[in-house]
């Protein structure tokens, strides 16, 4: 049976002021990376600098707010094609 966690009954979120802070530097300018909407946050009073941000949880943040251009979904499949120097013959004739 596995052990009881030790942050068990605690919320793990941020507080609002946090979000708020991160959702903002991207809407003020929004070709900023994740790391970059980070360091422009922490500069932020509200924001503690041992509070932790990863990245990933910035990203799900900013995401869920639509602050993420997501990439084409054929764009995997466009680098696999071209790495492996196949084509489709439909995609060939477009290429010009």
């Amino acid at each position: 049976m596995p052990s009881a966690r030790a942050d068990g009954g605690q919320a793990r979120a941020w507080p609002p002021p946090v979000d708020e802070a991160l959702l903002e530097a991207k809407e003020d300018n929004p070709n900023l990376s994740v790391k970059m909407v980070i360091r422009t946050a922490r500069q932020s009073p509200e924001l503690h600098a041992d509070l932790p941000l990863p990245r990933s949880t910035v990203h799900q943040l900013l995401a869920r707010h639509g602050l993420i251009n997501e990439p084409k979904e054929d764009a995997g499949q466009h680098c696999a094609e071209t790495l492996t120097g196949r084509i489709l013959p439909s995609k060939a004739k477009n290429l010009g």
